[in-house]
């Protein structure tokens, strides 16, 4: 069933490689929400589905929460966080790496989704640095108030710097402040 609430958790060390989707967490559904939680550390290998650390799909929320240091290696999925019609508000998503071909290090934002207020930076996609991807630019997304490093976003309302060091204290040691 669809629904229910993740909260104030670390969710880390997991490995997902067969045909499940999301190595860490998939919340799915209106009334689903993880909130103040860390989800780190997590692995996606050559699974048949999306997303390797963290998806929110039909309605989903994600709130409060840091996304850093996940790896994706299946082509074209994200690394962090997989948005499919649901909202991601006031998170960081920060250190992820997506190794297959056309991944999204860090974020990937389709259809009718939402994120607002959140950091997203220092993720690298093979071949180069990539922190989000709408992959579906004739649907409505929306990104309003973000802070992203290197990545222009024509058309939304962000704030874009040259390095991650700009935003986080020390993204090399994981200091995400």
């Amino acid at each position: 069933a669809a629904g229910g609430t993740v909260s104030n958790c670390v969710i880390r060390n997991h490995r997902a490689d067969t045909t499940h989707a999301g190595s860490a967490a998939y919340l799915t559904g209106a009334n689903a929400l993880i909130t103040h939680c860390i989800v780190t550390n997590n692995y996606g290998g050559s699974n048949d589905r999306r997303c390797d650390a963290l998806c929110l799909e039909a309605g989903a929320r994600g709130e409060n929460s840091l996304i850093a240091g996940n790896t994706s290696t299946r082509d074209t999925e994200p690394g962090g966080v997989d948005l499919i019609s649901s909202t991601l508000v006031n998170c960081t998503v920060a250190g992820n790496r997506a190794l297959g071909a056309n991944g999204v290090g860090g974020i990937r934002v389709s259809d009718d989704s939402m994120v607002l207020n959140c950091a997203i930076a220092g993720n690298v996609t093979t071949g180069h640095d990539e922190t989000w991807n709408n992959v579906n630019p004739d649907k409505y997304a929306v990104f309003t108030s973000c802070v992203f490093d290197g990545t222009t976003i024509p058309g939304f309302k962000c704030v874009t710097v040259g390095s991650p060091d700009e935003i986080f204290r020390n993204i090399a040691r994981g200091d995400y402040r």
